[in-house]
C-alpha cells in the first residue's frame, strides 16, 4: 500500500512541474528608459514557440537587461501562459528563433522601427 501511495505523490509531482513549466511560455517586459533625454515606454511580450524552458528564460532576462548598459533600469518580468491579445504589431519568429514578439502601447517611430528590426532579422510582421 505504502508503494501505490508513494507512486501517487511522484505522478502528482510530475504533473505540477508540468503544469508550473506550462504557465511561463511566454513573458511580458515592463519599464521605462531615458537614452540622451528621450524617454522610452517598453511594453513588449515574447511567445515561446518552441525553445526550450532554460533557453526561453535566458532570452527574457536577456531582453530585460537590454537598456542597462545604456544606464537603464532592467525591463519588470512578468511570466505567462501567453502573450495579452490585441497587440499593436508581432514579429513572428523574431531572429529566425521560435520566437514571437508582441507589442503594445507603442509610438508610430518606435512601432516602425520594430516592423523594420524585425523583417531584417528574418522575422515576419504581422
Amino acid at each position: 500500500m505504502l508503494k501505490v501511495v508513494a507512486g501517487v505523490f511522484v505522478i502528482v509531482g510530475s504533473l505540477c512541474t508540468n503544469f508550473a513549466a506550462a504557465n511561463e511560455e511566454a513573458c511580458l517586459l515592463e519599464g521605462s528608459v531615458s537614452m540622451m533625454g528621450v524617454s522610452l515606454e517598453i511594453n513588449d511580450c515574447l511567445q515561446n514557440k518552441g525553445l526550450a524552458a532554460a533557453k526561453f528564460k535566458e532570452a527574457c532576462t536577456s531582453m530585460s537587461k537590454m537598456y542597462v548598459p545604456m544606464g537603464g533600469q532592467p525591463a519588470k518580468l512578468t511570466y505567462l501562459d501567453s502573450c495579452p491579445t490585441p497587440a499593436q504589431g508581432i514579429c513572428e519568429n523574431m531572429a529566425k528563433q521560435p520566437l514571437d514578439s508582441y507589442h503594445y502601447s507603442t509610438d508610430a517611430g518606435t512601432l516602425a522601427g520594430a516592423r523594420a528590426s524585425c523583417s531584417q532579422s528574418g522575422g515576419s510582421w504581422q
